[in-house]
C-alpha cells in the first residue's frame, strides 16, 4: 500500500486515516489508521517574531533558538531576511559543534510608518537550496501622534 503523508516543520502527533479497497467481497473496504509522533530534524522557537520600536527608535533586537534535534552540528550556512532592514545573524557565542544556536534578528526602522509582515529564512550546510526554518516577523513602525497618524 502506497500513500503520500504531508509533515509540517513544528512537532506533531499524527493520527490519519487511510481507506483501502479490495476485491475481496467480505471486505471490499478496509480502514487503516497510521500514528506517530513526529520530531522535525530542525526546531526553531519561536517561529514568530513581534518587535517593538518606539516612537522615534531606530532598531531592536530579538532572537530565536534553532536546534537540529538528532544531536549532529546546526552548521548553519546562510540566513537571508525578506527585507533588507531585516538583518539576522548567529550569535557570535556559538561555536561550530553546537547542536544548536540564537540567531539575532534586528529589525531597523527606515523612518516610513507602516505596518509589515515578512521573514527570515535560515538555511544549513546540508540543504542550501531550501531553508530549514522560517521565522515570520510582524509589527509596525510607528506613527507619529503630531502628523496625524495612529
Amino acid at each position: 500500500v502506497a500513500f503520500t503523508l504531508n509533515l509540517g516543520k513544528t512537532k506533531a502527533h499524527i493520527e490519519k486515516q487511510i481507506k483501502v479497497t479490495s476485491n475481496d467481497a467480505s471486505a471490499a473496504e478496509v480502514s487503516l489508521t497510521i500514528k506517530g509522533d513526529y520530531t522535525p530534524l530542525y526546531d526553531t522557537a519561536p517561529t514568530t517574531l513581534s518587535p517593538t520600536i518606539a516612537l522615534g527608535g531606530k532598531s531592536t533586537n530579538l532572537f530565536v533558538t534553532l536546534a537540529r534535534t538528532d544531536g549532529k552540528p546546526l552548521r548553519i550556512a546562510r540566513i537571508d531576511g525578506s527585507k533588507p532592514w531585516i538583518k539576522a545573524k548567529v550569535d557570535p557565542s556559538a561555536k561550530p559543534d553546537d547542536t544548536s544556536a540564537k540567531i539575532l534578528v534586528d529589525v531597523e526602522s527606515d523612518g516610513v510608518p507602516r505596518r509589515f509582515n515578512e521573514y527570515v529564512q535560515i538555511y544549513a550546510g546540508d540543504t542550501t537550496n531550501s531553508p530549514v526554518s522560517t521565522v515570520y516577523v510582524y509589527s509596525s513602525f510607528p506613527f507619529s501622534n503630531v502628523s496625524g497618524g495612529r
